[in-house]
């Protein structure tokens, strides 16, 4: 047997493996809200609550998980209420 067949017996590759991409992806589906929505009564403050607060959302998919900005250009846009922008 080879060491990489050795390796794998202790370690073996995750079948259900998904890439952090896919994961946010999976997360955004659920919680997907028009720019509509947003500006409505006072979502564009509670989401931003939950992103600058790290509060956990509860999703079917993943269970309880945090929002984090993957890139600062989205939080600029979305702090100067360039929503278009930040929400690609």
């Amino acid at each position: 047997m080879s060491l990489q067949q050795y390796v794998r017996q202790l370690k073996p590759v995750r079948e259900d493996y998904l890439s952090p991409v896919d994961m946010i992806q999976n997360i955004l589906s659920e919680v997907t809200m028009s720019i509509g929505q947003l500006n409505k009564r006072d979502n564009i403050e509670v989401l931003k609550d939950l992103i600058n607060n790290q509060k956990p959302v509860e999703t079917e998919e993943h269970g309880s998980t945090t929002i984090a900005w993957i890139d600062n250009k989205y939080k600029v846009a979305y702090e100067s209420g360039d929503l278009v922008n930040a929400f690609p």
